[in-house]
């Protein structure tokens, strides 16, 4: 996992950004941790309209910050107005893209989504719910990430041995 991890900083907190890539599929994802829990920010798609849509996703990861005194949460608009997410935790507000369109089905373990792109092309950008180390499984999501990137599954459905480690001030789970 080494080689796919980088540092990244969403609204000031420092996090991690996962990058792969399969035969047709790309994914982006930034962890960050909030309030004793983790969020994933995620771009998924074909690999032309992920790195079509990458800047965006930048810009976007640019504009998040936590706002705990923010007014009731509102769900996402196709406008590039701030918006809230709707989950427990800190709030976070954001300026999503005005190319995006907000995706308002309530899918678990989402907090907000939209796509980009057009027909069976299209990416989609999520920001997950809420989520505590320890009912985190993270084999489990590289398992489903690396399938839906066209990648065979690893070796009994392990990435590899998990490290505990600090991001900023919690702590996290890390597996080479």
């Amino acid at each position: 996992l080494d080689n796919l991890k980088k540092p990244a900083t969403v609204g000031g907190i420092n996090g991690n950004r996962i990058e792969m890539q399969g035969v047709e599929q790309r994914l982006v994802a930034t962890v960050i941790p909030a309030n004793g829990q983790f969020y994933i920010f995620k771009l998924l798609g074909p690999i032309d309209e992920v790195k079509a849509a990458q800047s965006d996703y930048d810009a976007f990861l640019a504009s998040v910050h936590l706002d705990a005194a923010a007014a009731a949460p509102a769900p996402p608009t196709e406008s590039a107005s701030a918006q809230t997410s709707e989950t427990a935790g800190p709030p976070f507000t954001w300026i999503a893209p005005p190319t995006w369109k907000a995706d308002p089905a309530q899918i678990e373990f989402r907090t907000a989504g939209w796509t980009v792109g057009s027909g069976v092309d299209q990416a989609e950008i999520t920001i997950s719910a809420p989520f505590t180390a320890s009912s985190f499984d993270l084999d489990t999501n590289m398992q489903q990430w690396r399938s839906k990137l066209g990648m065979s599954p690893t070796p009994n459905g392990k990435e590899g041995q998990p490290t505990q480690i600090q991001i900023g001030d919690q702590t996290a789970m890390e597996i080479d």
